[in-house]
């Protein structure tokens, strides 16, 4: 496991802050007009409130250090190449490919690509759409147009719009 970048440990301390401020600003909104007098009469309350909020927070932060995880592990591997490993052992061809270009933000380059698989079965996407959310590097599906075949409805025309991020 690599030690946390700079812009890392940004991210996790702005995080952990929110959630400071968030803890704070529901414990006083709680306290009603009688403000720093309830403090002082049920601290048992107020400690019960700080937990169930550390309780709260703990899958958050899980989803955030899976989340970054996901985005490291994009590192130079082209998001077309990560979509065709995707579909091929689920017998899938990805028929068309369109790269989209994505506003950059101070930490992340959002990579997304728009593809099309032509006659795959409502099961085949359920299993590709798997695939996606369980898969190494953190993709998203932005847009999805299914269409179905007018002389077989359970042949489908897909077309779906995935993006990833990569760390700058």
């Amino acid at each position: 496991m690599r030690p946390i970048s700079a812009r890392e440990k940004i991210l996790i301390g702005a995080a952990s802050a929110a959630l400071v401020i968030l803890m704070l600003i529901l414990l006083s909104g709680s306290f009603g007009s009688k403000g720093a007098a309830v403090v002082s009469d049920d601290p048992r309350s107020e400690l019960l409130a700080v937990q169930e909020l550390a309780q709260q927070y703990a899958p958050i932060r899980a989803r955030l250090r899976s989340s970054q995880t996901k985005i490291e592990n994009a590192g130079n591997t082209s998001l077309l190449t990560t979509l065709e490993s995707l579909a091929s052992p689920l017998g899938i061809q990805i028929d068309e490919a369109i790269n989209r270009s994505k506003p950059t933000n101070p930490h992340y380059r959002e990579e997304a690509v728009e593809i099309s698989l032509r006659g795959i079965s409502l099961q085949q996407l359920a299993e590709y759409m798997l695939a996606l959310r369980d898969s190494e590097v953190l993709l998203s599906i932005k847009n999805a147009s299914i269409k179905s075949r007018a002389r077989d409805a359970s042949v489908l025309d897909v077309r779906l719009e995935i993006s990833t991020f990569k760390p700058l």
